[in-house]
């Protein structure tokens, strides 16, 4: 269990962040999973209250917390720049194959080396996060308690 929620909590969110623009990423495919997961997480993350399943709805609510997060950004470089953001992070659809220094092209504006580091940070931490209240020391209910 707690492999496939570590898969849902982390690997999705980033496969998302690192595929954001392909052609199978669409708008209709983002909304469906944000309200897919978010109704996922929410209703079974309150109607089993046992200790084994609190980190796998939990990793069930990170995907819409990230989908938010990338269409704020996404709007804000809209307005900004007029285009999407660039991810600027190693191996993403946005860097060419080229060994440039990603910081001196001018593709890379500085807003999109910001939303990416954040982006990234944002899912990491929402990981390290769920793992330590719902992992086996059960941070959640000492808190509680």
């Amino acid at each position: 269990m707690i492999t496939i929620s570590v898969i849902i909590m982390f690997v999705f969110p980033f496969s998302l962040l690192y595929r954001r623009k392909n052609k199978w990423y669409t708008e209709s495919l983002k909304k469906t999973l944000f309200i897919g997961m978010l109704t996922i997480g929410i209703v079974g993350f309150n109607i089993l209250n046992t200790i084994d399943y609190r980190l796998f709805f939990y990793s069930f609510i990170v995907t819409p917390i990230y989908l938010l997060v990338e269409s704020y950004f996404k709007y804000l470089s809209f307005k900004k720049h007029n285009r999407d953001f660039n991810l600027w992070l190693n191996f993403s659809d946005d860097i060419d194959d080229v060994f440039a220094p990603m910081s001196k092209s001018k593709k890379f504006k500085t807003t999109d080396i910001l939303f990416s580091i954040i982006l990234s940070i944002l899912i990491l931490l929402l990981s390290v996060l769920g793992a330590s209240l719902f992992g086996k020391e059960n941070l959640f209910d000492k808190l509680i308690n």
